[in-house]
């Protein structure tokens, strides 16, 4: 009797223990967003960053019929839409969706978390999923000093600072007045040279 009673119960047992494991496989919604990442630089005009990504429903039974409804957030509050905002899937094919994320003029620097969540309806059943991604704001590189190759000083073919041409200006009179007072010495010089030898040569 004992072991009629036991093989009864594993009789009774053993469907209710299969169709609990079949139930368990049932349909799954999940959602991808790509790139993971996207970076941007602080400051400038308003400008869009846009992401991508496919929603499918596995395990979904062929006769079964879904509507997937598309919301996004973004952790600074900055406006955004995904396109489109529902997908009906009737198939097995994963399904595209792209989203934009609208950046302010003059952004300042942050890192940013961008959140697009997907509800599936159908078949008496309601399904969701998230994807994240970040965009990464920094700020602008400092400009890097421009190398003068020409030099002011240093290079043969350089160019001459203000303050030496002001000094050249001044310089050029004096430079100019002593040549002539230097001219004017040898004029004076070679003039009584030569009266002198005309003077030997008469009283020669």
């Amino acid at each position: 009797m004992r072991i009629a009673t036991i093989l009864i119960g594993m009789i009774l047992i053993l469907p209710s223990g299969w169709s609990a494991e079949a139930t368990s496989i049932g349909p799954e919604l999940t959602i991808s967003i790509s790139p993971e990442q996207i970076n941007e630089t602080a400051g400038g005009e308003t400008r869009n960053a846009t992401f991508w990504g496919l929603v499918d429903i596995v395990n979904k039974p062929p006769v079964m019929r879904f509507v997937v409804v598309l919301t996004s957030s973004v952790s600074t509050g900055w406006p955004s839409e995904c396109s489109p905002t529902s997908i009906v899937i009737t198939d097995s094919s994963p399904h595209n969706y792209q989203l934009s994320v609208i950046l302010p003029q003059n952004v300042s620097p942050d890192r940013v978390t961008v959140m697009v969540n997907a509800q599936a309806h159908g078949g008496g059943l309601t399904l969701t999923a998230s994807a994240r991604a970040v965009i990464q704001v920094t700020r602008s590189p400092l400009p890097q000093p421009s190398t003068n190759t020409t030099g002011t000083n240093t290079n043969t073919t350089g160019t001459v600072a203000p303050d030496e041409v002001a000094i050249i200006k001044e310089k050029v009179p004096m430079i100019m007045a002593t040549v002539v007072v230097v001219g004017i010495v040898l004029g004076v010089g070679i003039g009584l040279a030569r009266t002198r030898r005309k003077r030997k040569r008469r009283n020669g």
